[in-house]
């Protein structure tokens, strides 16, 4: 009733568990924004390379991890983005803000630079799934586009529809790719990976919105990423000049073979801010 009251009818934004804050207020700061079905715990292979001179907090997305999760949201983009926003204006940061996005957490990070409602000054996006939010693609777009397109949807589809199916391929994935760091699925975190799935990842603007927002994004796409529709990236990066595209070993997780280029890129944009 308390949450109902204060969150719902009055409207009040949720603040989010923040795990780990080394904020130096007037520095430029780097924030964290962990996936689907995972936690700040996913970032744990780029942290221990993160130099300790660099201002940074890893904070876990509504839903998930140790952070509220209110079965009555949405939990789309914007939803999203008001918890974290709201999380880094009580963390008082006051320089320029670095958003990483690990896949969901991209089009979040996206959807904050959008808003305007922070300082944001640069966008690091690790294996960003980018989909096109139209029930028919455009006539121009490629064959194989439109089929890996139709295939991400039915597959959401049935992860979306079945708790036990979610349940058991989460699982799987920590049993046989123990470097998937962080992800999970549970009954506690069910409705909000269901609802984040439809309403974040499938219905999605981003790839529309990044050609709006002037922010310098570095994009980070996997040689072998299953999740991300590699040409749709390729063309961001082509046709515009704030828009850089660079491919690292793997495919979608965060791991230790990738956390170098995922480092040096968030050094380089906390370098172009100090």
């Amino acid at each position: 009733m308390f949450d109902y009251l204060i969150h719902r009818i009055a409207k009040k934004p949720y603040h989010l568990t923040v795990t780990l804050n080394e904020i130096h207020p007037k520095e430029p700061a780097v924030v964290l924004l962990h996936g689907i079905a995972s936690s700040s715990k996913s970032w744990s292979h780029v942290i221990a390379r993160l130099p300790s001179n660099i201002s940074v907090c890893a904070i876990d997305l509504l839903g998930f991890g140790q952070s509220p999760k209110p079965k009555w949201k949405t939990y789309n983009a914007h939803d999203h983005a008001h918890a974290v926003v709201a999380t880094i204006k009580k963390l008082g940061i006051k320089g320029p803000i670095i958003l990483v996005g690990h896949s969901m957490g991209g089009i979040i990070a996206v959807e904050i630079a959008k808003k305007r409602h922070i300082r944001v000054s640069n966008l690091v996006l690790v294996a960003t799934p980018l989909y096109k939010n139209t029930p028919l693609l455009k006539l121009n777009d490629g064959l194989v586009e439109v089929i890996e397109t139709s295939a991400y949807r039915t597959l959401y589809g049935v992860l979306a529809g079945s708790r036990f199916l979610s349940i058991h391929a989460a699982q799987l994935i920590q049993r046989h790719f123990p470097s998937a760091i962080g992800f999970e699925i549970t009954k506690k975190t069910w409705i909000s990976f269901k609802k984040s799935l439809t309403s974040t990842i499938e219905n999605q603007t981003t790839l529309a919105d990044m050609q709006r927002i002037k922010n310098p994004v570095t994009l980070l796409l996997g040689k072998k990423d299953p999740f991300v529709i590699a040409t749709y990236q390729k063309e961001l990066s082509k046709k515009h000049r704030h828009i850089e595209l660079q491919i690292m070993e793997g495919a979608h997780e965060l791991n230790r073979k990738n956390a170098a280029i995922i480092t040096n890129a968030i050094i380089s944009a906390v370098d172009a801010n100090r």
